[in-house]
């Protein structure tokens, strides 16, 4: 029992770090330009501040690298944030790259990142919108059966509705259309204790939240072919709140 205490108190705190950072983001901001646009100017700040972190982690412990690598033809990544993918990119595989990025604050970080690509830049093109926005992606061709690839690493938790995202690339896809993905997913046994932490999770982490089922709004968004599939294993973990997901789905010719 005492270990499971100790399991349990660790899986529940060990985002604290993450929080701490966040907040002290939040202050910093608030001090210097007032509450306009407060808690996308928090998470811009969290974000690029840690994006080199973040891309070791990626690096080190999942098959983000790999999988960006493997994007082609026409293809939109969803949420680039300031751009950390990029760089994995086979600009020589790729006809054109749309990234689109509703966070206004981070649009000028994502920016020096393409310019810094040489390869990438070219053939680049930034979307300051949700992706529910129909008529912005309208706007620049991507319409039903219009892609070869959508990437989306960490970025269907802070969705208003993952179900309908996912369908929405589903739908994007051309037939034979892949969708690379790495995101966290539900834990169904600690739904409770994800909904606390969302209390503060969310506004400080661009609207991320603990408890969505990822996993489940992807398979169901249509018909795939599954190329690759893992997940975290619950049994060596089962206090997670935050277990991934990951994947290479290809769009079921019909």
């Amino acid at each position: 029992m005492a270990l499971d205490i100790k399991a349990r108190f660790a899986s529940y705190t060990e985002r604290w770090m993450l929080l701490w950072i966040g907040a002290k983001c939040l202050f910093a901001e608030l001090f210097s330009d007032g509450f306009s646009n407060l808690l996308d100017r928090t998470f811009a700040k969290l974000y690029t501040s840690l994006s080199h972190d973040f891309a070791k982690c990626e690096a080190d412990l999942s098959p983000v690298p790999r999988y960006v690598a493997l994007a082609d033809g026409i293809t939109l990544e969803l949420g680039p944030g300031c751009g950390t993918q990029l760089p994995r990119m086979n600009a020589k595989a790729l006809t054109h790259v749309y990234g689109i990025e509703p966070n206004t604050e981070i649009i000028p970080a994502l920016q020096e990142k393409v310019e810094s690509l040489p390869e990438i830049r070219p053939i680049y093109t930034t979307i300051n919108a949700s992706f529910e926005d129909e008529a912005a992606l309208k706007a620049h061709g991507i319409v039903e059966a219009s892609l070869d690839t959508i990437v989306c690493m960490q970025v269907m938790c802070s969705v208003p509705d993952a179900v309908n995202a996912a369908k929405r690339a589903h739908r994007l896809l051309k037939p034979g259309g892949q969708f690379l993905f790495w995101e966290h997913t539900a834990n169904f046994c600690q739904l409770n204790v994800s909904g606390l932490w969302n209390i503060i999770w969310s506004p400080l982490l661009g609207g991320c939240a603990m408890g969505v089922d990822v996993e489940t709004a992807i398979m169901n968004a249509g018909p795939w072919d599954i190329v690759e599939l893992g997940r975290d294993e619950g049994s060596e973990r089962p206090y997670n709140l935050l277990p991934r997901v990951w994947g290479r789905l290809v769009k079921v010719e019909q």
